[in-house]
């Protein structure tokens, strides 16, 4: 898929040049995805490939949010001419915010297939009381309305505050979250997704 899309986004090959965004993606994830199994033995797909199908789904929304933080920040623009309807443009752009975190978490897998993620394993114990993870939800909420109402200086709050409402409140229901890593010093997932998103 790469090696089509690719050439053909580059040279403004049509129709592949208009549509090329998803398998370039889609490309990298299985790339991504067979590096992590041939590195050790298992991938994100092999493992739960239903889990993988619902990131494609969850990541529909979880962009969109984003882009309406984007109408208040105004960070990014898009440049090119729009000669679909609102409605066939809503559902291309879907289909393409589809492929973050597929993406995102298979860099993260590929991240922690290396053997230095493991001295991550052992580190400083952080442990939230009760009292303290719903101040960490109550902080992600606050930076989105900082966001709104101070765009210009709080801007990187976009790429937070939605992990500071929803990894609290995912410890808290007993699911796995970064919170619940950090209390017994596992920084191990902490790391691979950090490092995993900068890489996508």
């Amino acid at each position: 898929m790469i090696c089509i899309f690719w050439p053909a986004d580059i040279l403004h090959i049509a129709p592949l040049a208009q549509f090329s965004f998803f398998p370039l993606w889609l490309g990298y994830i299985l790339i991504i995805d067979s590096l992590v199994l041939r590195r050790t033995g298992s991938s994100l797909m092999l493992r739960n490939p239903l889990a993988v199908l619902g990131m494609f789904v969850l990541a529909i929304p979880y962009w969109w949010s984003f882009e309406w933080i984007n109408q208040v920040t105004q960070n990014w623009i898009y440049i090119g001419d729009n000669e679909h309807s609102r409605f066939v443009s809503l559902l291309i752009s879907s289909w393409h915010f589809s492929v973050v975190i597929p993406a995102v978490f298979e860099s993260a897998e590929l991240i922690g297939s290396f053997s230095w993620i493991r001295r991550f394993g052992r580190g400083p114990r952080l442990r939230l009381s009760q009292r303290q993870l719903y101040g960490v939800i109550f902080s992600g909420f606050v930076s989105l309305a900082a966001l709104l109402l101070w765009p210009s200086y709080t801007f990187p709050l976009t790429w937070l505050f939605l992990f500071l409402i929803f990894d609290p409140i995912n410890y808290l229901r007993g699911q796995p979250s970064i919170a619940g890593q950090l209390r017994y010093g596992d920084w191990r997932p902490f790391v691979a997704i950090t490092l995993g998103a900068l890489l996508t």
